[in-house]
């Protein structure tokens, strides 16, 4: 009955494994950095809990092995109990990765990265002062700037130019769903310089 179990929870992974694997590459993180910042906590409790099972059965496996083996009942009760200690682990990081999106999870460092490099790329554009991005649920990015446009910018040439860039922002990826840019000169600019 273990063998069985242990089947249908592997495709089971094997499927969540398959969404990382493609969501991670179009992002270009690894694997490992997509599970850890992602805000599909659906996907993440999915894969988290198919990885608990598989564990599970294999120590449940061992458990009654060490029982059958021995004829001491507490191999059964000690596997029972690494068990329940791995499910409360796994509650405990799901518990903190929700948390973190309840305050506003940035992007991460690569996409904002490559938004930031997005946002130089606009001819208009001299300077990105700041960059903040928040998740807003699963696959949902705000993105909002402050950047210094070049002074020879007209005023119709820098709604031009925020059209772009939140055009470009958003073909390049799609989960960018707001785009806030505020037109800041930099420190020197300010001071005359």
């Amino acid at each position: 009955m273990l063998a069985v179990s242990f089947v249908i929870e592997a495709v089971s992974w094997r499927k969540a494994m398959s969404q990382v694997r493609a969501e991670a590459g179009r992002l270009g993180v690894s694997r490992r950095a997509y599970v850890a910042r992602t805000s599909d906590t659906a996907l993440k409790a999915m894969l988290f809990e198919d990885s608990a099972a598989l564990a599970g059965l294999v120590i449940a496996a061992l458990g009654l092995l060490g029982a059958q083996l021995t004829g001491d009942p507490a191999w059964d009760g000690v596997a029972s109990v690494v068990i329940g200690v791995l499910l409360l682990a796994i509650a405990l990081n799901l518990i903190a990765a929700n948390v973190s999106l309840l305050i506003g999870q940035a992007a991460p460092r690569g996409m904002e990265t490559r938004i930031r490099a997005t946002l130089l790329a606009q001819p208009e554009v001299e300077d990105v002062v700041e960059l903040l991005t928040m998740m807003l649920g699963p696959g949902r990015l705000m993105v909002a700037a402050k950047i210094d446009f070049r002074d020879e910018a007209s005023a119709a040439g820098l709604e031009i130019a925020c059209d772009e860039v939140d055009r470009r922002l958003r073909e390049r990826y799609p989960g960018i769903v707001q785009v806030f840019l505020d037109p800041t000169p930099t420190r020197a600019d300010r001071r005359g310089e």
